[in-house]
């Protein structure tokens, strides 16, 4: 499965309550070394869900971010979680599903400043 087919998928907690849309991936770079130009691969490490998901993928819930005011107090507003790669169970198709219940997922909202 390509890292792009999980953008968009349902995402459900271990007791069936859809949580939200995958909005962004997160990755790390720490996998194998792939060459001396590249460095290191990129690995997942989680997935960004919920309305508070399409925020962070452009930037305005970042501490250096001064964008609109409108849009941080909107970040506040909307609910979003950030879903680690061990807290999925399995993946199909337009559906991830979770080993987890949703209070065990880390809330996505901005910095305090």
């Amino acid at each position: 499965m390509r890292a792009g087919e999980l953008l968009s998928s349902m995402v459900y907690a271990s007791d069936g309550t859809k949580i939200g849309h995958v909005f962004d991936i997160e990755t790390t770079r720490d996998g194998r070394k792939v060459s001396d130009a590249w460095g290191k691969a990129l690995r997942v490490s989680g997935l960004l869900i919920g309305a508070a998901g399409e925020l962070a993928r452009l930037g305005y819930l970042r501490r250096q971010m001064n964008g609109p005011l409108g849009l941080r107090f909107l970040g506040r507003r909307l609910s979003g979680y950030i879903v680690r790669w061990e807290q999925i169970a399995r993946i199909a198709p337009g559906r991830v599903e979770l080993n987890c219940s949703v209070g065990d997922l880390e809330r996505l909202r901005p910095p305090e400043r």
